[in-house]
């Protein structure tokens, strides 16, 4: 864990990390069955249920990012897209082959979604469509391979939009510009919602396609701008006091819509989800008391490991339900497996592989 300490410095936000494992352990649970969870009790059920929301927590930190990346770290839009693909790729590409060629050679096939809308075929077209992020045009190519990967096609939509509505000018990070774009977005996935339900459109082709999201990345960078104005108006006491406030208020609310999911429609409880994931964005400091909520050594751990054990949790959780029936014991398992496999993944791809590209493409003029 202590590489993982080191390697995270992130100017006060390193909280954000352990949102992360929040956000990969809510998707697991759901994944895995619940570890047994949902026949104990209703306010257990719908945690489970309410894992569905753990990917509205990345698409949030990731409008974070791609503000904090442009802004702070001043990358240029075509530096930014390459870090950013590449950022994905190195792991995802992987993990798309291996699993085409396993098909291709046993006829195993991890995702259930490819015999509902594919007939139990994973076709060369499919496989070259998941690699170019396009799997939104159709619901047989996005999601039918891991079973997790249509989030991907959702953030790459996002980095190419708001990258270039910064590049232009457009989006330039003030919150007047922020504002404007958070109500379009806003308006944009009320009237998605609306169409589909109105029409009759396949539900999980919206649920994939990337127009709902907008305004959850938009928070994401809003966070990041009224951050910076709320840190240059405050001293370091007022911050870690409203730091506190926030952070405490924010978890309890979260636990109580995470215990009482069935009381929202789905589209609230991931609106409330990423209002919740904004309120920790935007006040909660790294050196505050209530920041260890977020900040500790295995929420940090985990957290740093959260895109392999994502997209990788899948493969673990079909192998281990081959020889394991016991709800706790296929979570249990499948938990210490995909935390193993993706230790491996994030040393070898996030960590020396990325590092060397990143590295390379910010060097090139």
């Amino acid at each position: 864990m202590k590489t993982f300490m080191q390697q995270r410095n992130y100017s006060g936000t390193n909280f954000v990390t352990g949102l992360r494992f929040i956000a990969v352990f809510l998707v697991f649970l759901i994944h895995s069955g619940g570890a047994g969870l949902r026949e104990y009790s209703l306010w257990t059920s719908d945690f489970v249920s309410y894992g569905q929301n753990g990917v509205e927590v990345f698409f949030v930190i990731s409008g974070f990012t791609i503000f904090y990346q442009i802004f702070e770290k001043n990358y240029e839009f075509k530096k930014f897209l390459q870090v950013r693909i590449i950022r994905i790729s190195l792991v995802y590409f992987p993990i798309l082959l291996f699993l085409y060629v396993v098909y291709k050679t046993t006829g195993v096939i991890v995702s259930d979604l490819s015999y509902k809308l594919n007939n139990g075929v994973i076709s060369l077209e499919n496989l070259l469509v998941h690699m170019v992020y396009l799997g939104f045009l159709d619901v047989k190519y996005a999601n039918t391979i891991i079973g997790v990967e249509w989030t991907l096609n959702v953030e790459v939509f996002y980095y190419i939009l708001l990258g270039y509505l910064i590049y232009k000018g457009l989006l330039r990070g003030e919150i007047k510009n922020t504002v404007y774009y958070l109500v379009v977005f806003l308006l944009l996935s009320f009237i998605v919602a609306i169409i589909s339900y109105k029409h009759m459109i396949d539900p999980l082709w919206v649920n994939w396609m990337p127009f709902y999201y907008g305004y959850m990345f938009i928070l994401g960078g809003f966070a990041y701008s009224l951050r910076k104005h709320i840190t240059e108006s405050f001293n370091s006491t007022n911050l870690s006091l409203i730091s506190n406030s926030a952070t405490a208020i924010a978890i309890i609310l979260w636990l109580g819509l995470a215990l009482n999911h069935t009381y929202f429609p789905a589209k609230v409880s991931g609106g409330l989800t990423a209002l919740i994931v904004f309120i920790l964005l935007l006040f909660t400091r790294d050196n505050s008391v209530f920041s260890f909520l977020l900040n500790n050594k295995v929420f940090i751990f985990i957290g740093s490991l959260s895109y392999s054990f994502y997209l990788l949790h899948m493969i673990c959780i079909y192998v281990v339900k081959e020889f394991i029936i016991e709800p706790f014991g296929v979570f249990l398992v499948s938990f210490m497996m995909t935390l193993f496999v993706s230790y491996i993944s994030y040393e070898l791809l996030e960590i020396k592989a990325y590092i060397k590209l990143k590295s390379f493409v910010l060097k090139k003029r």
